[in-house]
């Protein structure tokens, strides 16, 4: 049955006083009895804000009048419901003959909402009466109303009962508004619960999941800041955090959505980045109190942190057999690198230990060449060449050379050779080299060389290298028995550190290359792991050391580079050398030749060498090359020929020097009192006093034992002829390494018979060997002195007591009393005695601090040593 009713009529023809208000408080529509409540025009009021229409008293006694007509038609258009306010305060604007003011006023009104078609609301209106009277008689207690004060609305019966009514009316009226005040309270402690929780929540209104409520929680994951009446799949800034399905799948089916570790994509910062974060999430519809779904909710949690633990955890769990197959690999790993670096420490160990033996041997080898050599040498000139001696000499001058080649080899090998490097271009080194390689390898080899475009320079010892050059060039020539191509190519290599961990004791950097290679018959495996060797070799008896390849790595590795070698069985072998490389502009040191016919003009030179035959036959070699000559056996009588004003040119010295001086402090010394002095070095083995880093100390001379008299000639008239050498500063050092004999007494310069000395002296010796004591008496008398020879320390004191003696000459060890005591006991009553002390042992001397008046003689010692010490002591 369709309805004829007209509301349209009902509501402005109804007796009780309605108005329409918009979400914004504007004023809509409103009925003829409200007109006439309010006194006011329709026109007037239409479209106008209620309480800019009917604003507040701001002097009133009810400061939030307004607010609570307000929060009530508020409520409204949130929940949808109506809203009452039992009784309310309200004052209203009045017009009097004095003027516009306010009356104060009660009022009681509810709050309706209207909705459109699809059940949303969108107005709201509002039905008031004025109890004012009602609520002034209550309070007064008055049996009737006021109507002085204005038109009352509600018409109440008289008498007890009409009393009683009323006071009930105000009295339910004052419970209702005191249960909304209750109820606004709680909404407000849900309101902060909602707005501080750190769980987001969202209400949406269905079935366009319009967003009504969104608490910071939420704006916060989402990067947003107001989404109230805004479509969910609208309101972001990016797509919907969570699927439009999961909601319209609450929507439609009622069954609630619990999702974990759910991935949205949000904004990340203000620009149009985004980052995921995971939530876990519940989804749920919201049914009104006629079961009617009216909007979905949607609260949760940002559980990225936990996702990002879980998964780790996952990702431990999961992966935990890798990881232990990974760490079995690494520990596997960690055992060969242990294994290898043992392997090299080892290697390193032998290594050391033959530098050590080569490097000590090397030093007396040297020497005993040194006077073989010398001596071939003075020997050979008094012979025609075509005699049959002089090819003798000539055979064991060839002797000589291999056994001095033997130990460079061995010293290359060791890392024990002095090195002088310079800053060189290896492209010129090998066009020096061209013809010496053509004539070592024969017509049949071909030489091919090969240069990379902008050769870097390299830091070299250039004599050194070209040995290794050729040594590796000879070693092709048998490989290719004699018939083949060699090809030599210079290139650039750069190492990282994973490079350069690869090779051996290898730095990082950038080096020069030098590849050799060969046609030859290549090595096996075998051959290629021990080629470098020493003592290895695949020659035939007799026909090589097995040190040419061992002497070419060590002097590599010295020179702070590598070698590398490849080969492969019937098609040759490549050996590549890894030279540092140097940035500076190239050396404009010359390497000087040997000038075969040098000699000397009569310049005076100072030989301290402390090997007596070695001294000897150096001494012959410059006294025939024309010098005149000086000699000292070691630092301590260098320094006294040195300090005596004697014109000395150069300074000829070995470098391992006995006695207390040491060589590099005695040339420091030398160098202040006679600073124009040449300084020229020779050893057999430099050990550490000039050699620092495997180089050379700054400015140092070294001419290596053995040497060839040519040699030595050579090197004395370059560096007599340079006029700068001798102003080159000589570094201080630290003092060498124990010498090989300690403390030699001192020589003085002096012919080669010594001349006695005039008034006779007389010497106290005491010695318990008689065999000693009678030949040390013949020397002593030899000498011109007068000389008592006594046994014993005892015998010593006695003699003492009844004679003087110039010198008290004794053997530190004696029977009874040693011969240290036998000092301090003379010394005691007589500190002017002059004493020498005699050992066996050169390291007795150094647990004693004997002073500088005390002559210190080894054993065994000559005439001549004996004539210095005692010249020495006595002051002569």
């Amino acid at each position: 049955m369709t309805s004829t009713i007209n509301y349209e009529v009902l509501f402005h023809e109804s007796p009780n006083a309605y108005f329409v208000t918009s979400p914004a408080y504007e004023i809509l529509d409103m009925n003829e009895a409200f007109l006439r409540m309010a006194g006011r025009s329709r026109e007037e009021l239409l479209g106008m804000n209620v309480f800019d229409a009917f604003p507040a008293d701001p002097d009133g006694a009810n400061p939030g009048q307004t607010q609570a007509v307000k929060d009530s038609i508020d409520r409204v258009f949130a929940s949808g419901k109506p809203d009452v306010l039992a009784v309310v305060r309200y004052s209203v604007p009045i017009t009097t003959v004095e003027g516009a003011g306010f009356r104060d006023a009660y009022w009681s009104a509810s709050h309706h909402p209207l909705l459109d078609e699809k059940g949303r609301v969108v107005h709201a209106f509002q039905h008031a009466q004025n109890v004012t009277d009602l609520r002034n008689s209550v309070a007064q207690g008055m049996p009737e109303f006021d109507r002085k004060g204005g038109d009352a609305l509600i018409d109440t019966p008289q008498g007890d009962d009409q009393e009683h009514l009323r006071a009930g009316v105000l009295r339910r009226a004052e419970l209702v508004q005191s249960a909304n005040r209750m109820l606004d309270i709680d909404r407000q402690r849900l309101m902060r619960l909602f707005d501080q929780s750190l769980s987001f929540t969202v209400f949406m209104r269905e079935p366009e999941h319009v967003v009504e409520l969104a608490n910071p929680a939420y704006l916060r994951l989402v990067g947003e800041t107001d989404l109230r009446e805004r479509r969910y799949n609208e309101a972001h800034r990016i797509d919907p955090p969570v699927p439009i399905k999961l909601l319209d799948s609450v929507y439609q089916t009622g069954a609630p959505i619990v999702e974990h570790g759910l991935a949205l994509r949000v904004p990340e910062g203000d620009g149009d980045g985004t980052r995921v974060v995971y939530v876990d999430v519940v989804i749920q519809q919201i049914v009104d109190g006629k079961g009617k779904v009216v909007g979905v909710f949607m609260q949760g949690n940002d559980v990225t942190t936990i996702k990002a633990a879980e998964d780790e955890l996952h990702l431990y769990r999961t992966g935990l057999e890798e990881l232990v197959i990974a760490r079995t690999r690494a520990l596997e790993k960690s055992e060969e690198e242990r294994r290898n670096a043992e392997a090299a420490l080892h290697r390193a160990q032998r290594l050391e230990a033959v530098g050590k033996l080569t490097g000590g041997v090397a030093h007396d080898f040297n020497n005993v060449l040194q006077i073989v050599r010398g001596n071939l040498q003075l020997m050979q000139r008094k012979f025609e060449p075509d005699t049959e001696p002089a090819a003798r000499i000539e055979a064991a001058l060839d002797g000589v050379e291999r056994g001095a080649k033997l130990a460079a080899q061995l010293l290359a090998f060791g890392r024990r050779q002095p090195l002088d490097p310079i800053v060189v271009d290896l492209e010129a080194i090998l066009r020096r080299m061209d013809d010496l390689l053509h004539r070592a390898l024969g017509e049949s080899i071909a030489i091919d060389t090969q240069v990379i475009a902008g050769l870097w320079h390299a830091l070299v010892d250039v004599p050194r290298l070209e040995n290794v050059i050729l040594n590796i060039a000879i070693n092709s020539r048998d490989a290719m028995d004699h018939t083949g191509k060699l090809t030599m190519r210079l290139g650039h290599a750069t190492l990282d550190e994973t490079g350069a961990a690869q090779r051996e004791g290898l730095r990082a950097g950038e080096y020069v290359t030098l590849a050799i290679s060969d046609t030859g018959h290549g090595m096996s495996a075998e051959v290629q792991r021990r080629a470098f060797e020493p003592f290895f070799t695949t020659k035939a008896e007799g026909e090589g050391t097995g040190l040419g390849l061992s002497m070419v790595h060590g002097f590599v590795k010295q020179s702070g580079g590598d070698v590398m070698l490849e080969s492969e069985e019937g098609k040759g072998t490549t050996i590549t050398l890894f030279l540092p490389r140097s940035t500076e502009p190239i050396s404009t040191v010359a390497i000087a030749a040997i000038d075969e016919t040098a000699a000397g003009e009569g310049e005076t030179i100072l030989v301290v060498e402390d090997d007596d035959a070695v001294r000897a036959t150096v001494v012959d070699t410059l006294t025939e090359l024309g010098y005149r000559v000086l000699r000292a056996s070691d630092g301590e009588s260098a320094l006294t020929i040195i300090r005596s004003g004697v014109p000395i040119d150069l300074l000829f010295t070995d470098v391992v020097m006995p006695g207390p001086v040491p060589s590099t402090e005695m040339v420091r010394l030398a160098r202040e009192i006679l600073p124009g002095m040449h300084v020229l070095h020779t050893s057999g083995f430099t050990r550490n006093a000039i050699v620092h880093g495997d180089r050379l100390d700054a400015g140092v001379n070294l001419l290596s034992k053995p040497y060839r008299r040519e040699e030595l000639a050579s090197k004395l008239r370059h560096l007599l002829g340079d006029q700068t050498s001798a102003s080159n500063p000589i570094p201080a050092t630290a003092p060498s390494a124990s010498p090989r004999r300690e403390n030699a007494a001192t020589v003085a310069p002096a012919a080669d018979a010594p001349e006695p000395l005039a008034p006779r002296r007389r010497v106290l010796l005491v010695e318990d060997n008689p065999e000693v004591r009678e030949t040390t008496v013949e020397f002593i008398d030899e000498l011109g002195y007068d000389v008592i020879a006594v046994e014993s320390a005892e015998a010593a004191l006695a003699a003492l007591e009844a004679d003087r003696y110039d010198v008290v000459f004794t053997d530190i060890s004696l029977p009874g009393m040693s011969g240290v005591t036998l000092l301090k006991r003379v010394r005691a009553t007589r500190p002017q005695q002059r004493f020498v002390i005699a050992s066996g042992y050169g390291s007795d001397f150094g647990k004693h601090n004997f002073g500088e008046d005390v002559g210190l003689l080894a054993k065994p010692y000559d005439l001549s040593t004996l004539d210095g010490v005692l010249r020495r002591v006595l002051g002569n």
